[in-house]
């Protein structure tokens, strides 16, 4: 985006003798992250508070109208289900790399008198 902006001379000379930079271009660019990254670090500040745990959660739910329950459940049941898809694709990448020890006949003799 182009755009024309009136910058104080004193600023910007100092803003590029400090930081390095080359052009007052570079120097707006660099002032403008460090402005978003701050106003970031606030709302991460801010919502540290508004971390929901269990009982807020409940809380919320109870609020809802009766129609939505299906969705809450709906959704529930998607990360039940996501859940058990993680363990199992964990064990079976235990099964297959635990294979060459546990399926042998020395192994079966082992176990035959358990």
């Amino acid at each position: 985006m182009r755009i024309n902006i009136d910058i104080h001379d004193k600023l910007m000379s100092e803003a590029l003798k400090l930081t390095g930079l080359k052009t007052k271009r570079e120097a707006v660019h660099a002032g403008l992250e460090m402005l978003v990254k701050m106003a970031r670090q606030q709302q991460i500040r801010t919502a540290r508070g508004k971390l929901v745990n269990r009982k807020q959660l409940i809380q919320e739910i109870e609020q809802l109208p009766e129609p939505f329950l299906d969705e809450i459940q709906d959704f529930v049941g998607f990360v039940k289900a996501k859940i058990a898809r993680a363990r199992m694709d964990t064990a079976l990448a235990s099964e297959s790399s635990l294979k060459k020890d546990w399926l042998s006949a020395q192994e079966d003799a082992a176990w035959h008198d358990l």
